[in-house]
């Protein structure tokens, strides 16, 4: 990575830091109504999106054993957040996805990150709202590209043995910005 790259990417990481030190209040105090564990929302968050998941693919995903994994789908479906069945052409394969309790659920959770974003963005002068807008549309196709990135990695069977080596999924030249990538 270039140098000025780099130095600029580790000024916005050190911002990033700071605001994430920052004492939780207004609509933070939010979060502390949610009665879930970090690792229940993880899952709700790994099954958003998904028609339905393998427990294996599931606790790969995640980075939990598969008992362990299942003690966490139990607590889940006990709460109907969750909904365990069979895979149609194997029925020794268990397949999860979320409920519609489920889904709302972490509908809510999103909302409360919106919420949290959206109060910050009152501080900010309306003349520079327009600068945060673009910032955010660049973060969007980035967000985009990576994710693009990350299913082709998936695909060709390298997506966890990318990211445990701590590399971003599928990226061969990280070097290369977005808006370079999409020409």
């Amino acid at each position: 990575m270039e140098p000025k790259r780099a130095e600029i990417i580790g000024r916005i990481m050190q911002r990033v830091a700071c605001m994430q030190d920052r004492p939780q209040t207004g609509p933070w105090d939010n979060w502390s109504r949610i009665d879930l564990t970090v690792q229940q929302i993880k899952t709700l968050a790994a099954l958003w999106g998904h028609p339905a998941l393998r427990m294996r693919a599931l606790s790969e995903l995640l980075g939990v054993n598969l008992s362990t994994m299942t003690g966490i789908i139990d607590r889940l479906v006990e709460r109907n957040f969750v909904e365990r069945g069979s895979d149609p052409e194997d029925r020794r394969i268990v397949l999860v996805q979320l409920s519609d309790a489920g889904r709302d659920e972490i509908g809510h959770i999103m909302k409360l990150g919106q919420a949290q974003f959206e109060a910050l963005l009152e501080f900010i002068a309306t003349d520079d709202l327009p600068i945060v807008a673009q910032a955010m549309d660049i973060m969007l196709t980035a967000s985009e590209a990576f994710h693009a990135r990350a299913m082709e990695s998936k695909e060709r069977g390298t997506y966890h043995q990318d990211a445990l080596e701590g590399h971003a999924p599928a990226f061969d030249d990280i070097n290369k910005p977005v808006s370079a990538a999409k020409a």
